[in-house]
């Protein structure tokens, strides 16, 4: 059977003459993988173009490893630095923040009654302890 109009040999394939654009505004860091024959039949892969009496069976793009590659760097923000905000005087507590610490500290407490009297507990204990915590945790 006649190979296709436009087919290639099975054992050649074209190469481009450059890589593509890596589009970061930078040099390119895109090399090529070169698989060349030579005249006896070995095999060779290489980041150069094949010499001269060896054909190019494959060539491929292959990008750098992420290790290879620079790292991004930001400016510094120019706002007050993190130690700025650390070493400032705590913020005024609000309403909000006093009922969840009441909320925490109920919670805890029921904790704290139920590991002190064990299996012992009751249901009317439980819903005591329970109603204490609802009480404190509501609107929350």
């Amino acid at each position: 059977m006649p190979p296709a109009i436009g087919a290639l040999p099975s054992d050649s394939i074209p190469v481009r003459d450059s890589a593509p654009s890596t589009d970061v505004g930078g040099p390119s860091q895109v090399s090529m993988v070169y698989r060349c024959v030579g005249k006896h039949g070995a095999v060779s892969l290489q980041s150069q173009p094949c010499a001269a009496g060896e054909r190019v069976t494959r060539a491929i793009f292959a990008p750098p490893d992420a290790e290879s590659l620079p790292r991004p760097t930001f400016a510094a923000p120019n706002g007050p630095s993190v130690a700025e905000y650390t070493d400032a005087a705590p913020a005024v507590d609000d309403a909000r923040d006093r009922r969840r610490r009441e909320c925490a500290d109920a919670g805890s407490s029921r904790e704290a009654t139920l590991a002190r009297v064990g299996l012992a507990r009751t249901y009317d204990l439980l819903h005591q302890l329970d109603a204490m915590v609802q009480e404190a945790c509501k609107g929350l």
